[in-house]
């Protein structure tokens, strides 16, 4: 049995170990038409983050660049505004950038998940699966390739 992810495949020990040192790749064949972009993966949602994905996707992200942003978070909310949120002058539902649509209207991709590896020789990221608030995994680990990191 394998597991399907976009452009990888996901070998079940990979899977069922959760742990990044074994993850183990099988080549699949390209299926989107960016498959041929030089692919930029952005490590983290913070506003450094979110600012690069949005202007790199904004400039480059419909025929030029496949951008990728990767944060554990479903939301962004601006730092510099969390006291308000936590003196409740400021509800966090209402000042908070949903990263999946702020993705689909500024042209890159969104994935949830926590960055636990790193293997710059083959220029690929892994990230950990992801669970629901009752402890069952949602989504599977998976391997993003890279051109540029950031």
């Amino acid at each position: 049995m394998q597991i399907t992810t976009p452009g990888i495949r996901l070998v079940p020990e990979a899977v069922l170990a959760n742990n990044a040192a074994l993850f183990r790749t099988i080549p699949e064949t390209p299926s989107h038409a960016d498959s041929a972009l030089h692919r930029v993966v952005v490590v983290g949602g913070g506003a450094g983050g979110l600012e690069l994905a949005t202007r790199l996707g904004r400039k480059f992200g419909k025929r030029r660049l496949s951008i990728t942003l990767v944060d554990r978070n479903r939301t962004h909310i601006w730092k510099p505004l969390l006291h308000e949120v936590a003196s409740g002058a400021l509800s966090a539902s209402n000042d908070a950038v949903e990263y999946i649509a702020h993705a689909s209207r500024h042209h890159y991709r969104y994935r949830i998940g926590e960055v636990v590896g790193i293997d710059r020789a083959k220029q690929q990221v892994f990230v950990a699966p992801s669970f629901d608030d009752e402890g069952r995994q949602i989504i599977p680990p998976r391997v993003l390739g890279y051109d540029t990191l950031v």
